[in-house]
């Protein structure tokens, strides 16, 4: 009864708690795994909303596309799509300030 109580104690003090595996797969991630940014433009005023970012993500999409391939419908397009960002623009300047 009293190896065991010993045996027992003994295997309980050498047990490591598992912040050490925590650990070292912490500091793996660290090193290895890449870690995401983001950055804050310089367009990223006090009044872009979720809305006028998106378009303006939809006209730099639209001025590549032109650019790459000048057609008249890829300018049309893009002239649109210009335009409505300026109106949606002053429109929420408006609405801020």
């Amino acid at each position: 009864m009293i190896k065991r109580s010993k045996m027992i104690m003994i295997k309980r003090s050498s047990y490591k708690a598992p912040t050490n595996v925590c650990f070292y797969y912490i500091e793996f991630l660290a090193k290895y795994a890449s870690k995401k940014k983001r950055y804050l433009r310089a367009n990223h005023s006090l009044f872009m909303n979720k809305c006028l970012e998106k378009e303006i993500m939809k006209r730099s999409r639209l001025r590549n596309k032109f650019l790459k391939n000048p057609t008249p419908e890829n300018k049309v397009a893009y002239n649109k799509q210009r335009n409505y960002c300026l109106t949606l623009s002053r429109k929420t300047k408006k609405e801020y300030f």
